[in-house]
């Protein structure tokens, strides 16, 4: 024995030639189908390509309907911006089966205060229709209180979306005050808790009688309603409302109070109701009284 020489083994696995080349031809069919898979794959994504960019499916125009203050003009080259293009470079955007509907809806609603709402369906095979639901006019909101200082047109909840002409008359009530702080398209007036608030105290004073020429915010968010008549109503915050409500059905007592506040006879200057129970006015012919 050779002390301190190492032996090593080493297995050889014997395969048989036969078994050698059906391995080989087995990888290589293998490797073969895989090719024609991706052949084949990459043809119908060709041809698919080919045939969202044939004039009978894509978008030849585009349409907008339910426009009065909105631009149909800008409406559309919006539109035509967002089917510019193709999906990874391939599918046409304007295919009439592949087109951003979705996504023109949101984009046309966000970008345009005057827009409501937007629907984009296909008509006539390639017509893209674009079918537009604008803001409806509730009030003017107005720079000032002189009659020609520029207004815009308001809707009932607030929304202040578009520039309004001059009117002769009282056509809508003038809100003033400033805006609210908004994320959208189009500035508000106030939240939309607050001017809900004040639609309904505008129609409550209606039901009584008192017709609001216009309604000032002042820095402090205290509103002060103008009637047609000339007299102001002094009404506080939004959560004064309800208390300025009660006081006036009590008030309205008062047959000489309650003909000043419906029919200016005789002429009110103004009446406070921002004091809990306790209320101020003054005719404009006399002191200022309290009840």
């Amino acid at each position: 024995m050779n002390k301190g020489r190492r032996s090593t083994f080493s297995t050889k696995v014997y395969v048989k030639p036969k078994a050698r080349r059906l391995r080989e031809r087995r990888r290589i069919r293998r490797l073969a189908l895989l090719g024609v898979g991706v052949a084949l794959v990459g043809v119908a994504v060709g041809v698919a390509a080919w045939l969202s960019r044939r004039p009978s499916v894509t978008i030849q125009n585009v349409a907008v309907t339910g426009a009065s203050v909105t631009s149909t003009t800008t409406v559309a080259a919006t539109v035509e911006k967002m089917i510019s293009g193709a999906y990874g470079g391939l599918f046409s955007r304007r295919d009439v089966f592949l087109y951003p509907g979705k996504e023109i809806e949101k984009e046309v609603a966000a970008t345009f205060p005057a827009v409501l709402s937007a629907k984009a369906t296909i008509q006539n095979g390639t017509t893209l229709s674009v079918a537009l639901t604008e803001r409806q006019p509730f009030a003017l909101w107005c720079a000032g209180q002189a009659v020609t200082d520029p207004c815009s047109f308001m809707d009932k909840t607030g929304v202040v979306y578009a520039v309004a002409p001059q009117f002769s008359g009282p056509v809508y009530v003038r809100f003033t005050g400033a805006l609210a702080t908004s994320t959208g398209p189009a500035p508000s007036y106030a939240s939309a808790a607050d001017f809900n608030s004040v639609v309904y105290f505008l129609s409550s004073l209606k039901s009584a009688g008192l017709t609001v020429a216009a309604v000032d915010k002042d820095s402090m968010d205290n509103f002060t309603m103008r009637l047609q008549n000339g007299a102001s109503l002094e009404a506080g915050p939004v959560g004064n409302f309800t208390a300025v409500l009660q006081n006036l059905e009590t008030i309205f007592q008062d047959e000489k109070v309650k003909s000043a506040l419906q029919n200016g006879v005789p002429a009110l200057d103004y009446i406070d109701l921002r004091f809990g129970n306790k209320v101020y006015y003054k005719y404009k012919t006399s002191m200022a009284t309290s009840t």
